[in-house]
């Protein structure tokens, strides 16, 4: 098949080199209409032939217009139109009509994910529900699973970790969020501070915080030095709840300004006229910022306990590369023991793929009663903040 195009030379191109040349003519003109938009409007815009001037102004500011120039003249065969008025006078029947071109530049995105994410996928549920000769077992997996020692500390663990790491995350970043939203003297500095523990990689962070861990370490050099104990702590010695408490300080400390970030973004959002009319209206400090600043920042506060959420049920890295394989069982941290310490054991596969459907399953769970927890909780919030301000304005009158 070959396409004949009003090209600058008039010659003919293939479908395939067709095809590659609509796609870079629409990056072309995303980027150019990015710099020169207005020329570009009065370039395609026009109905008659543009003046010279034009082009070569055109030409000038772009030097890849006739890159474009092509491109559209190929679309057009295709019946792709990027002017509503090209494609009302011409009878041609279109190929591809205006609503399918976003899925056709969506495609190669979908089939990257399709081969390198789906499949995988699928088959790692096939892995699930199959026990050693390839027959399918509904419970088989799972019932071995549920016979390992560990495995209950290991939900137990996550749970209450990403329960209290949250929780605890979501408060301190909030607090550090409103107080360098109030631009005081040496906020910079302490914004500045604060986003340190974000430049540093995890594995950096689990040397830095196993090295202050150990008996001779930094963190019992610094104590003894200000006289606040007498003799070394054996934080290395940690089990139980103790070892899972030292694990959610280690990752407050890393990932609670990324969380403050998101915060922080939300509360620039927040126009002061809400809050100059709450506090014409009678509301003290509080009241503003429970009734108007928390309900405007729900998106921003909806996305990063999602994110946090996910992101402590996959708890592992830190408690493995501080304390080690088995001192403090996470769901995630039995995934990489059986992927990782014993990969040659012929149940170890199979209990790593069901590990890791399981953790899905909780992840996806947590995530949805969140979401409906959080969607309640702020209807009844607007609900009650719209009936105080109603009280408020009645008792101004």
């Amino acid at each position: 098949m070959v396409i004949r195009c009003n090209s600058s030379d008039g010659g003919k191109i293939s479908a395939k080199a067709g095809v590659k040349l609509a796609y870079k003519t629409v990056f072309a003109l995303i980027f150019a209409s990015d710099g020169y938009p207005m020329l570009l409007d009065r370039f395609f815009g026009q109905e008659d032939e543009p003046s010279e001037l034009l082009q070569e102004d055109l030409h000038r500011a772009f030097p890849g217009l006739s890159i474009i120039q092509t491109g559209l003249s190929c679309l057009k065969e295709w019946g792709i139109y990027l002017n509503e008025n090209d494609s009302k006078q011409t009878t041609k029947k279109a190929i591809f009509s205006k609503k399918s071109i976003p899925y056709l530049l969506l495609l190669p995105a979908f089939l990257f994910y399709a081969v390198f994410w789906l499949l995988p996928v699928l088959s790692g549920v096939k892995e699930v529900f199959t026990d050693f000769d390839g027959n399918f077992t509904l419970l088989g997996n799972f019932k071995l699973m549920a016979q390992s020692d560990l495995i209950g500390p290991a939900i137990f663990n996550t749970a209450t970790f990403a329960a209290v790491s949250v929780v605890l995350q979501y408060f301190l970043a909030l607090l550090l969020a409103v107080l360098l939203s109030r631009k005081f003297k040496s906020s910079k500095l302490l914004m500045f501070i604060s986003m340190i523990p974000m430049a540093i990689t995890p594995t950096a962070v689990a040397i830095l915080w196993k090295t202050g861990l150990v008996r001779d370490g930094w963190i019992n050099t610094v104590l003894i030095g200000l006289h606040l104990i007498d003799k070394p702590i054996v934080f290395m010695g940690a089990e139980g709840l103790s070892a899972v408490f030292l694990i959610i300080l280690i990752d407050t400390w890393t990932v609670t300004p990324s969380v403050m970030i998101i915060l922080i973004a939300g509360l620039q959002g927040v126009q002061r006229e809400l809050k100059e009319a709450a506090y014409l209206f009678g509301a003290n400090k509080w009241q503003t910022f429970k009734d108007i600043v928390i309900p405007i920042l729900k998106p921003s506060i909806t996305t990063s306990i999602i994110m946090r959420l996910i992101a402590a049920i996959q708890v592992w890295s830190i408690a493995v590369m501080v304390l080690g394989y088995s001192k403090v069982p996470f769901l995630v941290e039995r995934i990489a023991f059986y992927v990782e310490a014993v990969p040659g054991v012929n149940t170890s596969q199979k209990l790593a793929f069901t590990l890791s459907f399981l953790t899905t399953l909780i992840v996806l769970c947590a995530t949805v009663v969140y979401l409906k927890v959080s969607k309640g909780a702020g209807a009844g919030s607007h609900e009650k903040g719209r009936k105080r301000l109603a009280k408020v304005k009645e008792a101004a009158k």
